[in-house]
Formats: structure tokens, sequence, C-alpha cells
């Protein structure tokens, strides 16, 4: 092997090395699945979502993780992107954790093809979202008891800036 062979397999190790640790400092999932939404791939960060290690998602579909009715959803969309061969831009989607409860997934990746241009799979990340998504359920439940609240008093309400400037006007609904 000659020296620049040398550099080149160094350079290699080198940048699966940055990847292997820029991977283990996320939050989110690594993954990599076939055209059939099988995982070939998965970063250890999916125990921490999903309750599963990788050993147990290799192999398994996408849709292995889901609820019936979330997979036949899911499944129709992946079938749509990979026909296209589309990017997956913050899919959401629900999954079923080891324990039992449900997780929201937002999953976005890009397609892999094969020298001849055909679809041979996926890569990309999976974001835990369920928070975030009861934090939005709960502001939502909130602002419609605060209006709810206001509509019920009698006089009008108003709602002003610190230099007295009327921001919103609440009229009775009488």
């Amino acid at each position: 092997m000659g020296l620049s062979e040398d550099t080149h397999t160094i350079k290699i190790a080198v940048n699966y090395s940055i990847l292997d640790s820029i991977i283990a400092s996320m939050s989110d999932s690594v993954w990599e699945v076939d055209s059939e939404g099988r995982y070939t791939y998965c970063a250890p960060q999916v125990e921490q979502i999903l309750g599963y290690c990788p050993r147990e998602i290799i192999g398994k579909t996408l849709f292995d993780f889901m609820p019936p009715d979330e997979a036949e959803k899911v499944g129709t969309l992946f079938g749509e992107i990979c026909r296209r061969k589309d990017p997956i831009k913050n899919l959401g989607n629900w999954n079923i954790h080891k324990d039992g409860h449900l997780v929201l997934l937002s999953t976005s990746g890009v397609p892999l093809l094969n020298s001849s241009g055909d679809l041979i799979g996926y890569r990309g990340v999976d974001k835990d979202v369920t928070s975030n998504r009861q934090l939005q359920e709960e502001l939502l439940i909130s602002r419609n008891e605060l209006e709810a609240t206001l509509a019920a008093i009698p006089d009008l309400m108003f709602k002003l800036d610190k230099a007295g400037n009327r921001l919103q006007v609440y009229p009775s609904p009488y």
C-alpha cells in the first residue's frame, strides 16, 4: 500500500470517528432503512426515545413500532415519498415505547440511491417531540379557558401595554 493509500485510509477513519462522536452527542436517533422501511442501522439513542436497544430494532420495519392505524397512514405516506424519491421532512408519527406509552417522533431523512438512480433506502433522524405536543395542547386549553372566562364578564375589558395603549378589547357577550 502506498503512502497516498495510507493517508486516504487514515482520512476515512478520522471522518468515521468524527461522525461517530457527533452521533453519540445527539439526543435524536440516527437511523438507516432499506427501501421497504426495514432498519439496517440505528444509533443507541433509540433506547432513550423508544426503550429498545438497536439490536431489537435492526431488521424490523419502522411500522412495527407504530399503532396499526398510524402504521397504515404513515405507510401510505412513506410509499408515496419513496415512489417520488423525495426527502422526508418533519414527518410526525406516533410510535409505541417498549413500556407501552405513545411517543411522537418528527422524522426527517434523505433518500439513498444506487448508481442507477434506484432507491435503496433512507438515512435520517428521529426527534422525540412528544413533550412539545403536550405543551401545545396545554397552551390551547389555557387559551380557551381564558377566552371563556373573559367572554363571561359582563363589561368590556381592555388589555393595555405599559404605556397605557389599548392592545385588545374583550367585549361583553351581552
